[in-house]
C-alpha cells in the first residue's frame, strides 16, 4: 500500500543481489491423452509396445509387527485378492530396517502379510514399497489390453503374452488358428468442451447458440486435436508362428464422419519365425472440419492351422517426423515460445512403477494402474523423453519419484540423472519425493503419515546425493531436493520439512499455490469486476494473515519450513502450481472461462509470479528466507476441470476454464500458431525478461503495482504488474552501471477485456502503448489497467 500521500517517487531497484541465476517461470507437463488437447507425442498410440501393466502399493505397517508377520493399515486403498502379493520382493523405506528387502510369503486380503524366512525388524508406521507386474494386470479378456486398446468383437483369441516380444516383456497375441480376422483398435479425439466460441465472432465465448445472437456456438474441437496432415506413418513389428497360407496384418487409420473415411494397407507376413517391421507411409487427408473420433486398427489373419498365432509389438501411428524425446514438433516449438525455466514431470505423482518402467524406452514401458488393480489406467510417456524435451528447450527438469522405489531403483535413477545432466546441459534439477503425498492413495504414505514420508524422502535424497557425489560430482551440487507441502492441510509442510536438513540450501519444500478464488466469482458482473477479483485473489495468496482457507498461502507456508522454526532456516520453498484460478462461485461457465482463459488472466497470473520472486525477500512477505527458486504454471494443456459444489465454502462450484495454458498443438488449422491462451502469453512475456541476477524492485509507494528486476551480464530488465482498473504513470530507477532496458512489451487485447485466444488471435504480445522514456537511470512508462509489462533489452526477442 502507498507509504504516503502525493505523487510517489520512482520505484527503486536495489543494488543487492537476492538470487543468482534467477529462474524463468516453469510449466507442468500433464499426462498424454488420446482424447483431448494433450496430444503431446509424435506417436498417437499409448502403450505402443503392448507392455504388461504394473501396480504398486505403499504399505503402512500396523500395530504389533513381528518376525512372523505384520498388518497393513493402508490396504483398503488398493484392495486386492488373497495371494496377489505372494512372491513379490518388497522394500522397507523407513524405520530401523530402512533399505532392507524381503519376499512376501503370504498375503491375505485385508492387509495381512507373512515373510519368507521371517520379516525384518519393523515398527508401527513404517513404510514399505511393493510392486507387481504380470499380463493379467490391466487386461480384461475380450474387452481391452492395458493402455486403452480395445479388443474388437469380444474376441477371446486376443491376449497379452510374454511368450513372444520384439522388445520389452510382452506383446499382443492373435490366435488365428480358425482362419478368421482378429482385431484391436485405439481411438482418440472424443473430448468435447462445455464452452466454445461463436462462429460469427471467434473471440466471443458461448455455451449455447443463444449466447451468440447470430451464428452458432462451436465447441472445441473445432479442428482435430490429433491432426492427420502431411507425411504420416503407421507401422508394427509382427511375427508369424505356425501359420499357413498367407498370413497378413492390416493396418487402418480412420476418422468418424470425416471427409476421407479410412486409409488401410495389408502386409503379407514373412514366415521365418523372426520379427519384422511393416511400415506404410501416407499423406494425412484431414480437413479442419474433421473432428470426429479417430481409430488405429490392427487386424491379423491367417489360413486355418492348429496353433497358428500372429504376434504384434511396437505399433506406431502419427506424423513421420517429430521433435526431441518423441514429442510432436508443435509441442517443442510451443514450449520454446513459453521459454520455461523448469519443465516438471508431474506424472507420476507417486507412480506404481519401478525404475525400468519409469525411465525406459516407451516401447518397453507399460501403463501404471495407480488406482485399482483392475482399472485400465492411461499410459504415460517416460522420464527419458522428458529429459530430452527439457534439454531441447533449454529448461531444467523437475522430477517426482515414486514412493515405491527401492534403494536399487533410487541409485539407478541417480545414475540416469547423471547421464541426463551430461547429455542435455542442465544447470540444475529438482527431485521431488512423489507429489501431493498428503493425499492418501494406494501408492503414497498419505494422510497422517507425513513425518514417515519426510523421513523416506530424506533417505532417498541422501542416496541420490551420495551416488552423484561419487559418480558425477560436478552435478551433485546442482540438484535441489523437494518434500511436499499443502496449504489446505495444516501441519503437512511442518512435518515433512522437519525431516530434511534445515541448514542446507539444496533442500526445500513445495506447495500448490494455484488457489481457488477466495472471494468467489459471482454471476452477472462486468469484465472489469472479474479482472479486479482475479488480481485481489492473486495478491491475497501472498499477504500475511489474509482471511479465508486459502488466504496467506505463501507466508503461512514459509513459517512452516524447517519444522516451523524458520530462525536460521536455509530451506527453500517452491511452487509447483503458481497462479490464480476461479473454481468457486455462481458464475456461469462462460463467465468462469472469461476470467480464467480470457485476457485478464494474463495480468493476475503474471502478478502471482512476480510476487513469487518477492517471497521471503521483501514486499508482502519480508523475511529471512530466499525467493522461490522455481515456480510452475499449471498446466501445459490440462483438460477442462469442474469443481464440485461441496468443494467450495459457499457450496457453489464452477465449470472452470481449462487449466491448460495451451489451447492445442495443431499447426495445420485454426488461428496463427502457436495456440497459447493469454496466461501462456503472459508467461512468454515475463520469461523474456527474467534471467541473471534477481534484484528487489521496491514499489511500496505505488498502490497495486508490483515488480522484480534482473541484471543479466550487465543488461537490466524488469517485470511489472498493475492490478488497478486505471492506467498508472510509473517510474523506475536502476542502479548506476549496466545497460538500461530499451523497450517495453505487454499482453494486448484486440477489442476488450473479454478477448481470448480460444479460436482467434485476439490476445497477443506487443509493444507497450506509449513506449518508454529514459532520463539518466530512470525509465518512465504508463502501465495499462490490469496489465503485465516487461522492460527488455534491445536483444530480447
Amino acid at each position: 500500500t502507498p507509504s504516503g500521500s502525493g505523487t510517489p517517487g520512482a520505484a527503486q531497484v536495489s543494488s543487492a543481489v537476492l538470487m543468482s541465476n534467477a529462474p524463468r517461470i516453469g510449466v507442468n507437463m500433464d499426462e498424454q491423452s488420446q482424447y483431448d488437447a494433450r496430444a503431446y507425442l509424435q506417436n498417437y498410440l499409448d502403450n505402443p509396445g503392448f507392455e504388461q501393466a504394473m501396480v504398486g502399493h505403499v504399505i503402512v505397517v500396523g500395530a504389533s509387527p513381528s518376525a512372523a508377520g505384520f498388518s497393513d493399515i493402508n490396504d483398503p486403498y488398493d484392495a486386492v485378492a488373497t495371494g496377489f502379493w505372494n512372491g513379490v520382493t518388497a522394500s522397507v523405506r523407513t524405520g530401523p530396517s530402512a533399505g532392507a528387502t524381503f519376499k512376501v510369503a503370504g498375503y491375505t486380503a485385508g492387509g495381512s502379510y507373512t515373510c519368507s524366512g521371517g520379516c525384518p525388524a519393523l515398527v508401527a508406521g513404517d513404510l514399505i514399497g511393493e510392486t507387481e507386474s504380470n499380463p493379467a494386470i490391466g487386461f480384461n479378456p475380450g474387452a481391452w489390453l492395458p493402455g486403452y486398446w480395445s479388443i474388437l468383437n469380444s474376441d477371446s483369441g486376443v491376449t497379452l503374452t510374454t511368450a513372444q516380444h520384439y522388445d520389452g516383456a510382452s506383446s499382443v497375441s492373435f490366435d488365428v488358428h480358425d482362419g478368421n480376422a482378429h482385431a484391436i483398435d485405439f481411438g482418440g479425439d472424443s473430448s468435447v468442451s462445455s464452452v466454445g466460441t461463436c462462429s460469427s465472432n471467434p473471440a466471443t465465448l458461448c455455451s449455447s447458440n443463444a449466447d451468440c445472437g447470430a451464428g452458432t456456438c462451436q465447441k472445441s474441437p473445432t479442428y482435430p486435436y490429433h491432426p492427420f496432415t502431411g507425411p504420416m506413418t503407421m507401422s508394427v513389428y509382427a511375427l508369424a508362428a505356425g501359420t499357413s497360407g498367407t498370413p497378413t496384418v492390416t493396418l487402418q487409420a480412420s476418422r468418424e464422419g470425416s471427409s476421407w473415411g479410412s486409409i488401410s494397407h495389408t502386409f503379407d507376413l514373412t514366415q521365418d519365425g523372426n520379427w519384422h517391421q511393416y511400415v506404410y507411409n501416407f499423406s494425412g487427408p484431414d480437413q479442419a472440419s474433421d473432428t470426429g473420433i479417430w481409430f488405429f486398427t490392427a487386424t491379423a489373419q491367417s489360413g486355418a492351422a492348429t496353433g497358428a498365432k500372429i504376434y504384434v509389438d511396437d505399433a506406431f501411428m502419427g506424423p513421420a517426423t517429430g521433435g526431441a524425446g518423441g514429442f510432436r514438433s508443435e509441442v517443442v516449438s510451443t514450449l520454446k515460445t513459453l521459454n520455461p525455466g523448469t519443465l516438471r514431470y508431474m506424472y507420476p505423482p507417486g507412480l506404481s512403477q519401478t525404475d525400468a518402467y519409469f525411465e525406459g524406452n516407451d516401447y518397453q514401458k507399460g501403463p501404471p494402474n495407480d488406482y485399482s488393480v483392475g482399472a485400465n489406467i492411461m499410459w504415460i510417456y517416460s522420464l527419458k523423453d522428458m529429459y530430452a524435451l527439457a534439454g531441447a528447450i533449454q529448461a531444467n527438469p523437475w522430477v517426482s519419484i515414486p514412493d515405491v522405489f527401492s534403494d536399487t531403483d533410487v541409485s539407478s535413477f541417480a545414475a540416469n540423472l547423471c547421464s541426463a545432466f551430461a547429455a542435455n546441459g542442465f544447470s540444475q534439477a529438482f527431485v521431488e519425493q512423489s507429489n501431493e503425498d498428503w493425499v492418501t492413495t494406494s501408492h503414497s504414505a498419505g494422510g497422517s503419515h507425513t513425518s514417515q514420508y519426510g523421513a523416506m524422502a530424506n533417505r532417498n535424497f541422501g542416496l541420490i546425493n551420495s551416488y552423484m557425489t561419487a559418480n558425477c560430482p560436478s552435478y551433485a551440487g546442482a540438484v535441489k531436493f523437494v518434500v511436499n507441502g499443502q496449504e489446505a492441510n495444516n501441519g503437512v509442510l511442518q512435518n515433512t520439512s522437519a525431516q530434511i536438513p534445515f541448514n542446507n540450501p539444496q533442500y526445500g519444500a513445495d506447495i500448490a499455490d494455484y488457489a481457488p478464488s477466495e472471494a468467489e466469482q459471482p454471476t452477472g458482473e462486468t469484465m472489469a469486476q472479474y479482472a479486479a477479483l482475479g488480481f485481489a485473489n492473486s495478491l491475497q495468496q501472498f499477504m500475511p494473515n489474509a482471511p479465508g482457507e486459502f488466504g496467506g498461502v505463501v507466508p503461512g507456508n514459509l513459517n512452516e519450513l524447517c519444522g516451523g522454526s524458520p530462525a536460521g532456516c536455509q530451506q527453500f520453498m517452491a511452487a509447483y502450481e503458481n497462479g490464480s484460478s476461479n473454481q468457486c462461485g455462481t458464475a456461469t461457465p462462460v463467465e468462469a472461462w472469461e476470467m480464467s482463459a480470457g485476457w485478464m488472466a494474463a495480468g493476475y497470473n503474471a502478478q502471482n509470479w512476480i510476487l513469487g520472486f518477492l517471497a521471503g525477500s521483501s514486499g508482502p512477505n519480508a523475511g529471512v528466507l530466499s525467493p522461490m527458486p522455481a515456480q510452475q504454471t499449471f498446466n501445459l494443456a490440462e483438460g477442462e476441470y469442474t469443481t464440485p459444489n461441496n468443494a467450495c465454502a459457499s457450496g457453489h462450484g464452477t465449470d472452470s476454464a481449462l487449466w491448460g495454458i495451451v489451447h492445442d498443438f495443431d499447426a495445420s488449422f485454426g488461428p496463427s500458431f502457436p495456440h497459447l491462451r493469454p496466461i501462456g502469453w503472459a508467461q512468454a512475456l515475463l520469461n523474456r525478461a527474467i534471467g541473471g541476477e534477481y534484484h528487489m524492485l521496491d514499489t511500496s509507494q505505488w498502490a497495486g503495482v508490483y515488480g522484480a528486476a534482473f541484471n543479466n551480464n550487465g543488461s537490466w530488465s524488469a517485470i511489472l504488474s498493475n492490478s488497478n482498473s486505471t492506467s498508472v504513470s510509473f517510474q523506475v530507477t536502476f542502479p548506476a552501471g549496466g545497460t538500461l532496458p530499451a523497450k517495453a512489451e505487454t499482453v494486448l487485447y484486440t477489442s476488450g477485456l473479454a478477448d481470448n485466444d480460444e479460436n482467434s488471435n485476439s490476445v497477443t504480445i506487443g509493444a507497450l502503448p506509449g513506449a518508454i522514456s529514459v532520463t539518466a537511470n530512470t525509465i518512465t512508462l504508463t502501465l495499462p489497467p490490469f496489465s503485465a509489462v516487461a522492460l527488455l533489452p534491445t536483444s530480447a526477442p
